[in-house]
């Protein structure tokens, strides 16, 4: 319809020029009324497209949109996972009170592990053990007789072997003594009886029954 009204419309002007003007010739008219006409055409083509752009929702794009830009996520570091360090354990040895000993470990009867143990009460740099083994009717020094003494630690623990030869696995009593630094114990070598100036000397006594 709208095409139609175009097409009159021009025909309209083209004899509107013819009427106006004694000096146009019939081409001249008719060169300028074909270009009216294409010029009207051109026009209500775009505007039909245009609102049929609208009435589809599309709107008419003012200006191209512009190309979306990519960009690489931010690179976030990884936390170093903090080391664990476990504490070193401590045992602390008490000074005050009476000073004791105890074993801590006492082997079976035929097994020749070590002996050990721990003081109380005292300050372990000034004492040391003297111990004695019962074996063949008999008392023994331990764990030689050139060393009849032990040392004992910072923490108040002790160690030593007390099977050192003969059948000394098979001892049926094991006496330990708790006497200060620089005493020398009585070398027992197979007596009947522990001897008596111990009881003089010793601070502290622990002793271990086997069967």
């Amino acid at each position: 319809m709208k095409h139609i009204c175009i097409i009159l419309f021009a025909c309209l002007l083209v004899t509107a020029c013819q009427s106006s003007s004694a000096t146009n010739t019939p081409d001249n008219n008719a060169t300028i009324a074909v270009g009216v006409v294409q010029t009207l055409t051109a026009q209500a083509n775009q505007a039909a497209i245009a609102q049929t752009v609208i009435a589809m929702g599309g709107g008419l794009p003012s200006q191209v949109p512009p190309s979306p830009q990519f960009t690489q996520p931010p690179v976030i570091p990884e936390t170093p996972t903090p080391s664990i360090i476990a504490p070193t354990p401590t045992v602390a040895v008490s000074t005050s009170g009476d000073p004791k000993i105890v074993f801590t470990y006492v082997p079976a009867k035929g097994s020749n592990e070590y002996l050990s143990g721990r003081v109380e009460g005292v300050n372990p740099e000034e004492y040391e053990i003297a111990i004695y083994i019962h074996v063949g009717g008999g008392w023994w020094t331990k764990p030689t007789f050139a060393s009849p003494v032990i040392p004992i630690s910072s923490d108040g623990t002790w160690s030593t072997p007390y099977a050192t030869g003969g059948n000394d696995t098979s001892a049926t009593a094991i006496v330990a003594y708790l006497v200060l630094t620089g005493y020398n114990p009585p070398v027992r070598q197979g007596e009947a009886n522990l001897p008596s100036e111990l009881e003089g000397n010793i601070v502290a006594k622990a002793e271990a029954m086997r069967e």
